[in-house]
C-alpha cells in the first residue's frame, strides 16, 4: 500500500473510535471509569453499565473460600500452560521471568511498550522487554475505592507507537507516564499544568492531536461544593508552571474538535445553557478558549442537556447525541464549521450499544415496547431493525457489532415472564434481517468483543437457571458459518490496528486477538480456568493455550476493551493482575498478587 494512503487510512480509523468524554447515561464516566461501549454490563475495567437485565447472573453473588489446590512450584515464566498458576510479587518492584515467543498466535499485533496498571494507590508499569515490574507514582484514587480513577491513555502521533503516555490524577497533580522506556530505572512522572487542586477533578476528556501527542488537550471538570462544577483546559504536553485555562462559568465541553485538514487538536464544542434550562447554545471556541461562533443558539428542541453521545466518521466529521436529538457536526479548515439537527429518536429508555463503520453510528437500545437498532449519518436517523416481544414481555439489546456491511446484534427477553433470545444480522442500509441464533428462555446472549475481524462476529451464551454453562460463539455476519466452545467463555479481544486505543469511549471496529477463558461449571464460579487465544480472522482453528489462571470465584477474567497486543493485562479475579504474550505458548503468569486476599485493589487501565 502506498505510504500516504496507508497513514490517511490510520488516520481515518482513529477518528471513528475517538470518543473523548463520557458517553452515554449507560455508559457514563472517563479515564477508566466507563462502560465497554456495548450493552456487556460484567465489570471489564471500565465500570458499570446501566441496571442489569433480570436474571443477570453475571454476578452470582457467593464468594467462595480461597483454592486449596497446591502452589505452583515451577519457576515463574515456566511455559508448561497445564501447570497450576504462578504466584506474582506482592508489591510493584520486581524482575520477573516471562516466557520466550513462539508457539503463540501470529497477528499482526506488535506494540512493545511498558503496560500500566493501578495496584491500591500506585501506578504500576510492567516492561516486557526486560521482565521489570516498576511502582512509577504513589498518591493516585484508590484502585479499591468506588470512585474510579482518571486514567487516560493518550494516543501517539502517527509515527509513533499506539499509546504514547498515561495521564493520571496523583497527590492533587495532574500528571503524566510515558510508555517508551529503556532505561533500568521507573520512568519519571511529569506534572501537567499548575493545577493543584486535582483531587477534586472528577470527570476529564481528551482531546488527542495527531501529529504530536502533546500539543493535544486536555479538559477536566472540578467538583465544587454548594457550587457549580467547573471545567478547565490544558495541554497534554503542559508544563509544571502552566495555569489551567478556565471554561465559562456553568458552560462544558462536548466534543474536542480536530482540524480535518491537519489531524491537530483546533479546539472545542461547548454547551453554553443559556438562561431557560429548557433550551441549549452550542459554541465553536478554539484552543486557548477565545469564542469562534456560536453553532446553535437558544435551541428549544432539546428538553434537557444530557450530552450522551460523540463519536467521529471517517472524513472527521462528527455525530453527537443530546437527549433524544442527533446533531451532525461537519470540521471545516479555518472556520467554525456547521452544526445540523439530524433528528430525534423518541422513547428512548438506554443505549445498550453502538458501533461505527465509518460512514454511520449504528445504536442498539430500547424504548418501552421493543429492541431497535438504529443508524444514524449526516443524513438523519432511521430505524433498520426491531424485535418486538409478545405478551407483557420486554426485550433489551446485548450488543452491536459491524462486519462485511452488516449490523449483527443480540438481544435478550427481560422481566419477570422470561422468554427467547437471538443473534440477528442486518444491512447496515436497512433490509431484510436474518436471524443468525436463537435460544430459549434459558439461555441469554451477550458480547464482551465489539469488534469484528473478517466477517466474525463474537458473542457468548449463559444458562440462566441451574447451575451455570456457557459456550463461546463466532459466526460470520451473512451466517455462512459459525463455531461454538463449549465451557468456554470470551475474556476480551486486542484492538485492530486500524483503531485508536485511547479511553474505551467507543468500541474498536476491528480486533486482531480474541481470548478465551476455558473453565467447567460451577454454582457461582468458574473452576479452574484456562487462558486461550485465537487469532480473530481464524476462530476455526485450535485455540492457543497461554496458562492457568488463579480461581478466585470470579465469574470471567477481567480486560479492557481497548488494547493492542501481543501484551495484554488481565485479571482473573480481585487479587492478581496477570500478563500474557500472545506470540508465546504458555506465557500467562501472574505479575503482582495482593497479599490482603479479596480487597479489590487492582484497576485496569484501558489501552493496556
Amino acid at each position: 500500500m502506498n505510504g500516504n494512503l496507508h497513514e490517511l487510512s490510520r488516520t481515518r480509523a482513529l477518528r471513528t473510535v475517538l470518543l473523548t468524554s463520557c458517553m452515554l447515561l449507560a455508559l457514563a464516566g472517563c479515564g477508566g471509569s466507563s462502560d465497554n461501549g456495548n450493552g456487556d454490563d460484567e465489570t471489564t475495567g471500565n465500570g458499570p453499565s446501566e441496571t442489569d437485565p433480570p436474571g443477570d447472573s453475571d454476578s452470582p453473588g457467593d464468594s467462595d473460600p480461597p483454592d486449596d489446590d497446591p502452589p505452583n512450584d515451577d519457576p515463574p515464566g515456566d511455559d508448561d500452560p497445564s501447570d497450576p498458576p504462578d504466584v506474582g510479587a506482592t508489591e510493584c518492584n520486581a524482575t520477573l521471568s516471562t516466557a520466550d515467543a513462539g508457539g503463540g498466535l501470529t497477528t499482526d499485533a506488535g506494540v512493545d511498550t511498558l503496560q500500566f496498571f493501578v495496584f491500591d494507590t500506585e501506578l504500576c508499569a510492567f516492561d516486557p522487554q526486560s521482565g521489570v515490574l516498576f511502582s512509577v507514582d504513589d498518591g493516585l484514587e484508590s484502585a479499591s475505592s468506588t470512585t474510579a480513577g482518571n486514567e487516560i491513555a493518550v494516543p501517539a502521533s502517527l509515527s509513533g507507537t499506539r499509546i504514547d503516555r498515561v495521564i493520571y490524577t496523583a497527590n492533587n497533580r495532574i500528571r503524566a507516564a510515558r510508555t517508551d522506556h529503556s532505561s533500568a530505572a521507573p520512568p519519571a512522572p511529569e506534572t501537567i499544568s499548575s493545577e493543584a487542586e486535582a483531587g477534586a477533578i472528577e470527570e476529564m476528556m481528551l482531546a488527542p492531536d495527531l501529529q504530536q501527542a502533546g500539543a493535544g488537550g486536555l479538559a477536566y471538570r472540578k467538583a465544587r461544593s454548594g457550587a457549580p462544577d467547573e471545567w478547565f483546559s490544558v495541554r497534554v504536553g503542559a508544563s509544571a508552571t502552566d495555569a489551567p485555562l478556565p471554561f465559562t462559568p456553568l458552560s462544558r465541553p462536548i466534543a474536542p474538535v480536530i482540524d480535518p485538514a491537519t489531524d491537530r487538536f483546533d479546539g472545542w464544542l461547548v454547551l453554553e445553557p443559556e438562561g431557560d434550562p429548557q433550551t441549549i447554545t452550542v459554541a465553536r471556541y478554539d484552543t486557548d478558549l477565545n469564542l469562534v461562533a456560536t453553532l446553535l443558539e437558544n435551541d428549544d428542541t432539546t428538553p434537557g442537556i444530557d450530552t450522551h453521545l460523540r463519536t467521529w466518521l471517517d472524513d472527521g466529521s462528527l455525530i453527537i447525541g443530546i437527549d433524544d436529538f442527533y446533531f451532525h457536526y461537519e470540521p471545516q479548515a479555518g472556520s467554525a464549521g456547521t452544526l445540523n439537527t439530524l433528528g430525534e429518536i423518541e422513547e428512548r429508555r438506554g443505549i445498550d450499544g453502538f458501533a461505527s463503520d465509518g460512514s454511520a453510528l449504528y445504536l442498539a437500545l430500547r424504548s418501552s415496547t421493543s429492541s431497535q437498532v438504529w443508524r444514524v449519518d449526516a443524513g438523519g436517523v432511521d430505524m433498520i431493525d426491531q424485535v418486538t416481544p409478545s405478551g407483557d414481555a420486554n426485550t433489551r439489546p446485548s450488543f452491536v457489532t459491524i462486519a462485511d456491511d452488516r449490523a449483527v446484534w443480540g438481544w435478550n427477553t427481560t422481566g419477570s415472564v422470561g422468554g427467547p433470545s437471538g443473534v440477528r444480522s442486518v444491512p447496515t442500509t436497512g433490509g431484510t434481517a436474518q436471524t443468525l441464533a436463537s435460544y430459549d428462555e434459558t439461555r441469554e446472549v451477550r458480547s464482551r468483543i465489539h469488534g469484528s475481524a473478517g466477517g466474525w462476529v463474537y458473542y457468548r451464551t449463559q444458562q440462566q437457571t441451574g447451575a451455570l454453562g456457557w459456550e463461546a460463539h463466532a459466526v460470520q455476519a451473512d451466517g455462512s458459518q459459525a463455531v461454538e466452545f463449549v465451557n468456554h467463555q470470551w475474556a476480551g479481544a486486542s484492538t485492530g490496528t486500524d483503531a485508536a486505543p485511547l479511553i474505551a469511549q467507543a468500541p474498536p471496529r476491528s480486533v486482531s486477538e480474541v481470548f478465551l477463558i476455558e473453565a467447567q461449571p460451577g454454582f457461582g464460579q468458574l473452576d479452574d480456568q484456562t487462558l486461550k487465544g485465537l487469532s480473530a480472522t481464524a476462530p476455526t482453528a485450535t485455540p492457543v493455550e497461554f496458562g492457568a489462571l488463579a480461581r478466585t470465584g470470579a465469574p470471567l477474567p477481567e480486560m479492557t476493551d481497548l488494547g493492542f497486543g501481543p501484551h495484554r493485562l488481565l485479571r482473573p479475579g480481585g487479587d492478581d493482575v496477570y500478563y500474557v504474550d500472545t506470540r508465546a505458548h504458555g506465557s500467562a503468569r501472574a505479575l503482582i498478587t495482593d497479599p490482603e486476599e479479596f480487597m479489590n485493589r487492582f484497576r485496569l487501565i484501558p489501552g493496556f
